[in-house]
């Protein structure tokens, strides 16, 4: 029989941004100051950013998405050039790629770290590859030394996807600090928030100056600078850019959210721990964290057994009536209509995603989470699985 649901059981949703009087206080102070879009308080950002990571250069934009897109922009891929990428990721990353006027090919993950499995691209590979996009799975990075070496020994280009991995580290360097192109999001369900919002980060100049240049149509200048009393108005349109910057307001707040990050990451790992230990009984298995990753543990992967596989889509919905926002990230690309109409993908072309996926369940994870609240969910979730 489940555990009844009181007053103090309140929702528990899948995700939760964590914002207090400090960011108010920001947001409050950006609005006043009369920069409400691209100025101060972002170039800021970027350089604290920089800082944290140890990175050279940081560019803050509007999403990761237009960070992987101006990234692919970087590469100028021709008709025909082929990007590879993981199935096992948000559609964005297949997206931008798409926009970037290239063709996104799937590679299969690893079984163990969830990111892309180097053997599985190496096996994609044919003339036409110009790039390689390894997703950092939840926080987990992927094994990035054996795919540079893959990269070099055929020419190609590597763009990170680091959307969930704000904090990881692999072998015990920042994710963001590489001269490759590193793309982070700060999406509310991220480990830290700009509301919205992302980060191009790199430690090469030329990557950098031309992503800067393409974030605000192409302009010659910053238009904060233009417009400060310092500047000039003057202006040259110098390539094709988009509008793809942050705003002050958000810069604001991701200021002080980027403070409390390593707080917010070392509660997610408490948390973390804290659902392995209570789980650790139950029919489930978890991404496996390599010896090279330090994990920053954006999601909480949870892998069911074979015989709780068809009855997934109901445990979700049976956790959600005991106020359980349990979620699923992701499902395949190759599962989406679109994919499959437009590439011919189909179900049974990346057979550890697609394993992968039928297993899984996200429980819910962020900093304020009580120990209460995890002990509830996962006493919630052995209490389903056990009356099956």
């Amino acid at each position: 029989m489940l555990t009844k649901i009181t007053k103090t059981h309140k929702f528990l949703p899948f995700a939760k941004p964590v914002l207090g009087k400090e960011e108010e206080k920001a947001v409050i102070q950006a609005l006043r100051s009369g920069w409400i879009t691209l100025g101060p308080k972002t170039a800021e950002f970027e350089q604290k950013f920089s800082e944290y990571i140890g990175c050279k250069y940081s560019v803050a934009l509007n999403s990761a998405t237009a960070a992987l897109h101006l990234a692919l922009l970087d590469l100028n891929l021709k008709d025909g050039d082929e990007v590879i990428i993981p199935a096992f990721t948000f559609a964005a990353t297949a997206n931008m790629v798409i926009h970037a006027n290239g063709i996104p090919i799937l590679a299969d993950i690893d079984p163990e770290s969830l990111c892309l499995d180097p053997k599985s691209v190496e096996m994609q590979i044919t003339k036409r590859t110009k790039a390689i996009i390894p997703v950092h799975y939840a926080g987990h990075p992927a094994d990035l030394d054996t795919l540079k070496a893959i990269c070099n020994k055929h020419g190609l280009a590597l763009v990170e996807d680091a959307a969930t991995a704000v904090g990881t580290k692999y072998k015990k360097k920042m994710i963001g600090n590489s001269d490759d192109s590193i793309c982070f999001s700060f999406h509310p369900i991220k480990n830290m928030t700009t509301g919205d919002g992302g980060m191009f980060t790199t430690n090469d100049k030329d990557k950098a100056d031309r992503v800067r240049l393409l974030r605000l149509q192409g302009m010659s200048k910053e238009a904060w600078k233009r417009l400060d009393k310092s500047g000039s108005w003057f202006y040259e349109i110098v390539a094709p850019g988009l509008k793809y910057n942050m705003t002050d307001i958000s810069a604001a707040l991701g200021i002080e959210q980027l403070k409390k990050l390593e707080a917010f990451n070392v509660r997610r790992k408490e948390i973390v721990e804290l659902y392995k230990s209570l789980l650790s009984k139950a029919p489930v298995r978890f991404q496996i964290i390599q010896p090279y990753a330090t994990h920053s543990h954006n999601l909480f992967p949870v892998l069911l057994d074979d015989q709780y596989v068809s009855s997934r889509n109901d445990i979700i919905e049976e956790l959600k009536e005991q106020n359980v926002g349990a979620n699923v990230y992701y499902i395949p690309l190759n599962f989406h209509p679109y994919y499959q109409q437009a590439y011919g993908w189909k179900v049974g072309d990346v057979p550890v995603t697609e394993d992968t996926y039928n297993r899984l369940i996200n429980l819910p994870l962020y900093p304020s989470l009580t120990n209460a609240d995890v002990k509830y969910i996962a006493k919630c979730f052995i209490a389903i699985l056990k009356k099956r």
